[in-house]
């Protein structure tokens, strides 16, 4: 009941802030009828991606048009995606890592695309070729793959060690032998499964933040807006990765 109210609360606020700005359009292809690793691929060239590394996937997300909200603190939830009068929603966990968050709002993306038939490893193939895409992770292929060669590789990519890992393994660039007796291993004694080595600095909603920092002439507080959608401020501060506290707890609207 609580998620439910939180995204009818995202859905209502979306529809107000469209009430006062001109937000991108979305124009999500149907890649379905895809694989998810060619669906992933296919996406990145009509995106003009081509095999780069991707700095900002929440910034490239909003820049097509994709509504980006955070979800209140949760242990149950990483992240999941939703359709809204032809309007594609994605909700992330922001108490997650940087690279964890990444990792989920591609799996979002790929279920927003494509109807996958094995949610789980389907949307976890995607996200993986979507952030880390073959011709790009080839050209650091090496016979000598150590904890801190792959820590050199996570900051390009901006996946977690073990992620990479994964997936260069899944590419035969790391051997079966090297993968489960040597990585493997070196990961739990370092934690490195439940703990982030060298952890990138979190992404977060620029679209709220330029709202938040750049329209602030008609002076209508975060609180004006609840008591309009006829929801606790709190509420909305959750939505928006509490960029509302940095700009003093105010959404200024342009008329």
């Amino acid at each position: 009941m609580a998620l439910r109210r939180h995204v009818a609360i995202a859905f209502a606020l979306d529809d107000w802030i469209n009430k006062e700005f001109e937000l991108k359009t979305p124009n999500l292809s149907d890649l379905s009828s895809l694989t998810p690793a060619a669906a992933a691929q296919t996406l990145r060239l009509e995106w003009g991606l081509g095999n780069k590394p991707i700095p900002n996937l929440i910034a490239l997300l909003e820049s097509k048009g994709i509504r980006i909200f955070s979800l209140p603190e949760s242990k149950e939830i990483d992240a999941f995606c939703v359709w809204n009068n032809n309007i594609p929603f994605i909700f992330l966990n922001n108490q997650k890592s940087a690279e964890r968050s990444r990792f989920d709002a591609a799996q979002a993306l790929g279920r927003l695309v494509r109807n996958f038939t094995q949610i789980g490893k389907d949307a976890n193939t995607f996200a993986a070729a979507f952030l880390m895409p073959e011709q790009a992770l080839r050209q650091f292929q090496s016979s000598q793959i150590s904890i801190e060669y792959l820590l050199k590789l996570k900051e390009i990519f901006g996946v977690s060690i073990t992620a990479l890992a994964a997936r260069m393994h899944s590419l035969n660039m790391i051997s079966e032998w090297v993968y489960y007796r040597v990585l493997w291993p070196q990961f739990a004694k370092l934690r490195y499964l439940t703990n982030e080595p060298r952890p990138m600095r979190k992404e977060t909603s620029q679209v709220w933040e330029k709202l938040f920092i750049l329209l602030d002439e008609d002076n209508i507080s975060i609180k004006d807006i609840a008591n309009q959608l006829g929801v606790n401020q709190n509420e909305l501060l959750d939505l928006t990765f509490k960029l509302t506290k940095n700009s003093r707890n105010q959404l200024r609207v342009v008329k």
